[in-house]
C-alpha cells in the first residue's frame, strides 16, 4: 500500500529552510538599515500583493538583488483583505522569501503560495514566508492555500480561528517552527499532499559576522557555530528553542547534524472545526490534541504524531497524539493512524555532515535502524474513531509507548485492525467485523521512490514478535464480530452482541463482567478469567456445558448445564443470581440410586422444566420406589437436588405411547435410540448432529403426555419401514 512521506531529499529540504530563515534573517538585519523598508506590509481589499511566475523582484525591494530571486524583510504583516499571492517556478533562482520580524495578522482574503509540484524532481527553496514573533489567522472568509514547495514558518505563537487552510498537490511542509499552532474551528483540507507541522530546528539570538567572530576572545568562540547561508558565512549561539537555553558548540553540531531538537517543539491544538486527508498525510512531531474536531482519512492517508528519519542520536521520541472531546475519526481505504519514530531501511540518502565547522551536502550510504520512542495516542472523553476496511491504529516499532482510552469509542469494522499496546480503561473498544491486535507496525521501502505526484512509496508490516496483550481496566469490549487477540482483565465489561461473536485468544484476569445479548455458548470462550457479573438477556441462554461457572452474580436468562458426575462434589454454578432459570440435561444422571447432586453454591435461581417421566428430582432424598410418585420439583431457589433418572428419552416416550395405546413399529423404536446415546459416543458427532439431537431430547420434553405429538416426532426421526 502505498503511503506518503516526506522523500529523504525532502528532509535534506529542512536544512536549507533553516539557512534560508538565517538568510531571512540576515535580509532583515540590512532591511532594518534601508528606512524605506522597515516598514508593515499592509495588504487590503484595495491592495492586493502578486508575484507571479515571471515577476523580477524590484532593486528597491531586494536591496539590489535584482532578478527572479526574491526576498523582502517587513516589520509586520497586516493583512484584512485582497489576495497575497505568489506563484513561482520551482528553481532555486526563482524562489522568494518573506521575512517578518513582528507578531503579524491575516483577517481578510487570501493567501496563496504555489510553485509546481516537488516531484518534478527539483530541489529548491521555493517560497518562504518566515514570522519571527507569531502569526495570527482569523476570520470565516479567510483562506491560505498551498501547494508545490511553499510553507510558512512560524516561531512563537501560530493561531488559526475560523479560517480555511487547503494543502493540495504538495510534496512538503507548509508550516514549521518553534512555537505552538493553535486551530480553533478550522477548516483544513489537505488533498494528494503532505501537511506536517514539523519544527523547523534550532533557533539562535546570537548570529554575529565573520568580522565579530574574529575580533571574540578564544573561549567565546568555542560557544559559536559556523554555518553557511548560501555565498555567505556567518556565526551563531544555537539553543533550545523553548527553554531558551544555549547549546555548547559540540552539542550544538550534534543537534544541527541529527535534528535533536525538532522534538522539543510546542503542542498543535485543534479546537474545532475540520480535517479532510485524501491520499496524503497530517504529520507532525509536535503533541497533537484534537478537542472536538471532525476528522477524516481516505485513500491510503494517515495522521500521525512521529520522529522523522533515522539520524537521531537515540533519545526517546515521546510526544503525543490525543482525541479529547466529542471529536469524530472517519479513517477508511487503508488509510492509518500511528506514533513513534519513523526509521526505516535505505540505500543512499542525501545528508549533511559537518566539515571543518561547515554544513556540507552529501550522499551517504547508511542503513537506518528505528528508535525508540514512547508515544501514546490517546482517546478520551467522548471522541468516536471508526476504522472502515483495513484501516488501523498503531504504534511503530520499538515504541513502548500505548494506545490508551479513558472514554470514548473505537468501532472497528471489516478487516481493520490495531497495532500496538491497547488499554482500555473506559469507553468502548467495538468490534464489528473480523478484526485483529497485533504487533506493533514495522515500515518497509525507500523514500526515494516516489510516484508521479511525489508521495513516497512504502509498506507497512507486523513487526516480528508476540502480539500485545490487551489490558481491559474499565470501559467496554462489545463483541459484535471476532476479535483476534488476547485480554488481560482487572475490570471492565465484555459484551458477546450475537451469537456469531468469538474472542480469538485467552481471556485471562480478574472482575471483569460478562454480558450475553444472544445465545451463546461459553465452549466458544477461551476463559482463564475470574469472573464479576455475568448478565444473560431475557429470554436467551449461556450454555456452559459440561463445565462449571463461577461468578460474583448472574442477572436474567438462562443458563443450560449438562450434569456430571463432577456435580457430586462442586457444584456446577458457583454464584448468587437474580431471576435466572437454569435448564439441566440430566441425561447422565443415575439411574440405579438417587443421588446428590451440588447444583449451585448461591440462590436465586429457577429450575427449568423437565420431564417427570424421565427424572425423579427432589431437593429431599427419596426412595427409588417412590420416584414415580413425587411429581414436579417445588421450592427449589438453589443448593443440591436428589435426582434418579428414570427413563432413557426413548424410552419415556414410548412407555407414554404403550400406556395410551400406541404400538410403535420397531423401526421407530430402534431409531429412537440415538436419543440415548452415552456422551463418549456423542463426543465423535458432528457438532450439527448433537444439536439436532439435543432439540430432538427438548421436543419429546416439551410433548411429554402428548401422545400424538410424540408419535409424530419419533415417526419423524425413523427411516422408511
Amino acid at each position: 500500500m502505498k503511503q506518503s512521506k516526506t522523500t529523504m531529499k525532502e528532509l535534506t529540504r529542512r536544512y536549507r529552510a533553516v539557512l534560508l530563515k538565517c538568510a531571512l534573517l540576515n535580509l532583515a538585519a540590512f532591511a532594518v538599515a534601508m528606512p524605506a523598508k522597515a516598514e508593515d506590509l499592509v495588504i487590503d481589499a484595495n491592495s492586493s500583493k502578486i508575484i507571479s511566475r515571471t515577476d523580477k523582484c524590484p532593486e528597491s525591494s531586494c536591496g539590489g538583488n535584482y532578478g527572479y530571486a526574491w526576498n523582502e524583510g517587513y516589520d509586520k504583516l497586516e493583512m484584512t483583505g485582497g489576495e497575497f499571492k505568489i506563484d513561482r517556478l520551482n528553481t532555486d533562482n526563482a524562489s522568494v522569501g518573506f521575512y517578518f520580524s513582528d507578531a503579524s495578522t491575516i483577517s481578510g482574503g487570501k493567501l496563496t503560495l504555489s510553485t509546481p509540484n516537488q516531484s518534478s524532481g527539483v530541489d529548491s527553496d521555493g517560497v518562504n514566508l518566515y514570522f519571527e514573533n507569531g502569526l495570527t489567522v482569523t476570520g470565516k472568509n479567510t483562506v491560505l492555500d498551498f501547494s508545490g514547495n511553499s510553507r510558512i514558518s512560524v516561531d512563537n505563537q501560530f493561531n488559526v480561528t475560523n479560517a480555511t487552510i487547503y494543502v493540495h498537490d504538495a510534496f512538503q511542509e507548509p508550516i514549521d517552527g518553534t512555537g505552538t499552532v493553535n486551530f480553533t474551528n478550522v477548516t483544513t483540507i489537505v488533498s494528494n499532499a503532505s501537511f506536517s507541522p514539523w519544527d523547523a530546528g534550532l533557533n539562535s539570538d546570537v548570529t554575529i559576522t565573520d568580522d565579530e567572530y574574529n575580533a571574540l576572545p578564544e573561549n567565546e568562540k568555542a560557544q559559536y557555530v559556523k554555518e553557511q547561508a548560501w555565498q555567505n558565512f556567518y556565526y551563531k549561539i544555537l539553543k533550545d528553542p523553548l527553554t531558551g537555553t544555549y547549546f555548547s558548540a559540540e552539542d550544538a553540531k550534534k543537534y544541527r547534524l541529527y535534528e535533536e531538537v525538532y522534538h522539543k517543539a510546542g503542542d498543535f491544538t485543534i479546537n474545532g472545526g475540520t480535517l479532510s486527508v485524501s491520499k496524503g498525510s497530517f504529520a507532525t512531531d509536535r503533541n497533537i490534541i484534537t478537542d472536538g474536531t471532525e476528522i477524516s482519512l481516505n485513500n491510503a492517508s494517515y495522521m500521525a504524531v512521529a520522529g522523522e528519519d533515522g539520524y537521531s542520536d537515540g533519545s526517546l521520541f515521546n510526544q503525543e497524539l490525543t482525541f479529547k472531546g466529542n471529536s469524530t475519526v472517519d479513517v477508511s481505504g487503508g488509510s492509518y493512524i500511528f506514533t513513534g519514530h519513523m526509521s526505516l531501511p535505505y540505500q543512499e540518502a542525501d545528508d549533511y555532515y559537518l566539515d571543518n565547522g561547515l554544513l556540507t551536502e552529501a550522499d551517504l550510504a547508511k542503513s537506518a535502524k528505528p528508535n525508540e520512542a514512547n508515544a501514546n495516542i490517546n482517546i478520551q472523553d467522548s471522541t468516536v474513531i471508526t476504522l472502515n476496511d483495513t484501516s488501523a491504529i498503531a504504534l511503530l516499532d520499538k515504541n513502548s509507548g500505548k494506545i490508551k482510552m479513558t472514554g470514548g469509542k473505537i468501532n472497528m469494522n471489516d478487516s481493520s485492525s490495531i497495532y500496538g499496546a491497547l488499554v482500555v480503561d473506559g469507553g468502548e473498544l467495538n468490534v464489528n467485523g473480523n478484526n485483529s491486535v497485533k504487533n506493533n507496525l514495522y515500515i518497509t521501502g525507500n523514500w526515494d521512490e516516489t510516484d508521479s505526484n511525489g508521495m513516497a512509496s512504502i509498506l507497512f508490516w507486523e513487526a516480528e514478535g508476540t502480539a500485545p496483550t490487551i489490558a481491559l481496566k474499565s470501559g467496554a469490549i462489545n463483541l459484535n464480530g471476532a476479535l483476534t487477540g488476547n485480554i488481560a482483565a482487572t475490570g471492565g465489561t465484555i459484551v458477546f452482541g450475537k451469537e456469531t461473536a468469538r474472542l480469538n485468544g485467552i481471556l485471562s484476569g480478574s472482575n471483569v463482567d460478562l454480558i450475553f445479548k444472544d445465545n451463546y455458548a461459553l465452549s466458544n470462550l477461551n476463559n482463564k478469567v475470574t469472573l464479576k457479573n455475568i448478565t444473560i438477556a431475557a429470554g436467551k441462554t449461556l450454555d456452559i456445558g459440561a463445565n462449571n461457572l463461577t461468578a460474583s452474580t448472574i442477572t436474567g436468562g438462562t443458563i443450560s448445564a449438562i450434569l456430571t458426575d463432577a456435580a457430586k462434589a462442586t457444584a456446577i454454578v458457583t454464584a448468587n443470581a437474580d431471576k435466572v432459570t437454569l435448564k439441566l440435561d440430566m441425561s447422565n444422571a443415575s439411574r440405579d440410586a438417587v443421588t446428590e447432586y451440588k447444583i449451585t453454591d448461591g440462590t436465586g435461581f429457577t429450575f427449568g422444566d423437565y420431564a417427570t417421566n424421565r427424572y425423579a428430582v427432589s431437593t429431599k432424598l427419596f426412595k427409588k420406589t417412590d420416584a414415580k410418585t413425587i411429581g414436579a420439583l417445588e421450592g427449589w431457589n438453589g443448593g443440591n437436588l436428589y435426582i434418579l433418572r428414570l427413563a432413557t428419552a426413548s424410552e419415556a416416550a414410548i412407555e407414554d405411547l404403550e400406556a395410551a395405546g400406541v404400538k410403535l413399529p420397531e423401526n421407530e423404536k430402534n431409531a429412537s435410540k440415538i436419543l440415548d446415546l452415552a456422551n463418549e459416543v456423542l463426543d465423535k458427532l458432528s457438532d450439527s448432529a448433537r444439536k439436532n439431537i439435543e432439540k430432538i431430547n427438548d421436543l419429546l420434553d416439551k410433548a411429554a403426555g402428548k401422545t400424538e405429538q410424540v408419535k409424530q416426532i419419533l415417526k419423524e426421526i425413523a427411516p422408511d419401514a
